[in-house]
C-alpha cells in the first residue's frame, strides 16, 4: 500500500501532467479533468493513508470520502462525475466548464486535504 509521500507524489505528477495542456489547449479538456480528478484520488489515498484506511475502488472511495471529507465531498464528486463525462460521453466539456473544474473544485479540495496532511 502506497505511503502518503507516494500518493502526494502521484497527485503532483497527475495535476502537471494536466497543466502541460490545459489550457493551451482547450480541445484536450477531457484528459485535463480527468488527470486532476486522478490528482484528486491519490489527494484522498494520501489523506486516508494517515489513517491507514486504503479505498479498493470508487464506490468505496466516493462513500469513504462522504463520510471523512464531507466538507469538500462535493468537490470531490463534481469532478468525479465530470471525469466519467469526459471519459465515456461523447459530448465535450466547455472550457468554461473546465475552468470551473479546476479552479473551483479541484483547487479547494486540493487545499482542504492538504492542510489535513501532517
Amino acid at each position: 500500500m502506497p505511503n502518503v509521500s507516494q500518493h502526494l507524489s502521484k497527485a503532483a505528477h497527475n495535476e502537471n501532467f494536466a497543466l502541460t495542456f490545459w489550457p493551451a489547449f482547450p480541445q484536450y479538456a477531457d484528459w485535463a479533468v480527468t488527470a486532476y480528478f486522478y490528482a484528486a484520488v491519490h489527494l484522498v489515498e494520501a489523506c486516508f493513508a494517515t489513517i491507514g484506511i486504503h479505498s479498493a475502488n470508487h464506490q468505496q472511495r466516493n462513500r469513504e470520502v462522504a463520510l471523512r471529507l464531507s466538507t469538500v465531498a462535493v468537490h470531490y464528486m463534481n469532478l468525479y462525475r465530470a471525469s466519467r463525462r469526459a471519459r465515456y460521453d461523447v459530448t465535450p466539456l466547455t472550457p468554461t466548464q473546465t475552468h470551473r473544474l479546476v479552479t473551483h473544485h479541484f483547487q479547494r479540495f486540493k487545499a482542504y486535504v492538504i492542510s489535513l496532511l501532517p
